[in-house]
């Protein structure tokens, strides 16, 4: 039991890995369309697979780039950025002259740390929020 707990370890190791290249690929195609005057990129930030399929639902747009992560991405005018995005995260998106749009949802306790659908999130009446940030000031 033990070997097939470290072996399903290690594939899971190797298809998060896997993942993150095809992204970084993407990543990479779609930037070379910009450079070829294709504008605004829709990012997906989300490790949540029923998050991904409620964002794809709810924004309708045919192609999407999901990320599990914020990195040091270089984000343009007209970009949407969608996720549960830290406020910080939220303030450099938008300095950058992209959109920050935030999924709100009130979770109830007994929900918290679990994976939900897109049916539980329809249900739990999430919405995605454009917000405009910007730092006032630093203390």
């Amino acid at each position: 039991h033990l070997c097939r707990t470290l072996m399903a370890r290690a594939l899971a190791q190797r298809c998060g890995m896997l993942t993150a290249c095809i992204q970084r690929a993407k990543i990479a195609r779609l930037e070379s369309a910009d450079k070829k005057g294709i504008a605004m990129r829709t990012y997906l930030v989300t490790r949540h697979a029923g998050a991904v399929e409620w964002l794809k639902h709810r924004l309708g747009v045919p192609e999407v780039l999901v990320l599990p992560h914020l990195e040091n991405i270089h984000f343009q005018a007209g970009d949407k950025v969608c996720g549960v995005l830290p406020l910080s995260w939220a303030e450099r998106i938008c300095a950058q002259g992209a959109e920050a749009h935030v999924v709100s949802v009130e979770v109830p306790p007994m929900l918290r740390g679990q994976e939900m659908s897109a049916t539980q999130l329809d249900a739990l009446g999430a919405r995605l929020v454009r917000y405009d940030v910007r730092e006032l000031s630093r203390l």
